[in-house]
This record gives structure tokens, sequence and C-alpha cells, in this order.
């Protein structure tokens, strides 16, 4: 439970572009000393993502992501990756090409240059990952919260075939009624509706 000076702070932060600025400048700073510690212990080679131990979830927006994740990160040890958008950087690019693209040797993601991109996407995203979450030690998980994802989740387990993936799929009318139970008087959206 956050406490209501937390709630007005975190408005505050929300409402004002200045503030906003600084407070993503010093999470920033903290996160680039981390990393540099993590360098440092770990060595010149730091130990980075196990990619077995990687488990994607995968879905539509308000499918249970956010619930599907909690429960994985209370039983596993390990960091959650919240919605690094990795699909939106391959998956869209790739599903948007049109045929006679796809055939091509000169285009970035063409499927005769593919063994090659796909070692590179691989490299990029346990990199990536590994910036990310350099606490991450090749013994613990990292829970991938992906929502909008299924788009490039070919791609991503092409790369990263010893990963775990889940596919979450919602009814339809269950959203619905999620989204309306949401905008009322009580409900998470309602806050927010004047935005």
């Amino acid at each position: 439970m956050t406490s209501p000076r937390l709630t007005r702070v975190k408005r505050a932060v929300r409402q004002s572009p200045t503030l906003r600025k600084i407070y993503f400048s010093a999470t920033g700073l903290r996160h680039r000393l981390r990393l540099r510690v993590a360098r440092t212990r770990g060595g010149e080679q730091a130990p980075g993502v196990n990619p077995e131990n990687v488990v994607w979830i995968f879905c539509t927006a308000r499918s249970g992501s956010t619930w599907l994740r909690s429960m994985l990160d209370d039983l596993v040890d390990g960091e959650v990756w919240e919605e690094p958008k990795v699909r939106r950087l391959f998956g869209e690019f790739y599903s948007r090409a049109k045929q006679t693209q796809l055939g091509r040797v000169n285009y970035v993601l063409g499927d005769p240059t593919r063994e090659a991109w796909t070692q590179a996407l691989r490299d990029f995203v346990l990199r990536t990952a590994w910036a990310s979450h350099p606490s991450v030690t090749p013994e613990r998980y990292l829970i991938v919260k992906e929502p909008g994802g299924a788009v490039g989740a070919p791609l991503l387990m092409d790369a990263l075939p010893e990963s775990r993936m889940v596919l979450l799929v919602r009814d339809p009318r269950d959203f619905a009624a999620s989204v309306l139970d949401a905008v009322k008087d009580d409900g998470w959206m309602y806050e927010g509706m004047d935005e």
C-alpha cells in the first residue's frame, strides 16, 4: 500500500515535465552506477543472463500479464523486465515488410541473411537484458512481460529457442468487463480519465 504522500509526489512528477526530466536523469545515473559496479565485480566479462532462465510472457494488452508476472515472480528467484518493447523493434518491423523485401539480401531482416540477424537479435536481447538487470546472474530467472508482444514472438523464440514462452489469450468478454470495472469511480483507470 502506498502512502498518500508518496501518491501526491508521484502525481506531481507525472504532471510536471521538469520534475519528470529530473526523475529520469537521476534514475538513469543511478542505473549507470549499478552497471559500473556490476562490471567491476564481474571482471571484464560479466556473467550475464542465461537464456534458459528467460521466461517470456506474450499477450495482447489487458490479458492478465501483470497477474501472471506477479505469480511467476513469487515462484522463482529472479527479476522482471517490464515491457521492454523488443517486439516493436523487431516484430512489427518484420511483420510490416513486403514479401519482395523479405526475399532481398539488402533488406536488414531479409530471409537470405536470417541466420546472421537472428544471432545479432539474440546477442542484442541478452546484452540489453543484462544491462537493464545487472543483478541477474545465470542461476536466476528473468521474467519478460511483453504485452502486445505476440507479433515479435516468432523472431524472439527463433533467436532464443532455449527460453520459455507463455502466450496469454483472454476472452474478449472478460476484457470488456475488466475495462468497465476499471473506469468506475473507485477503479484504477478512473483517476487518469480526465487526462
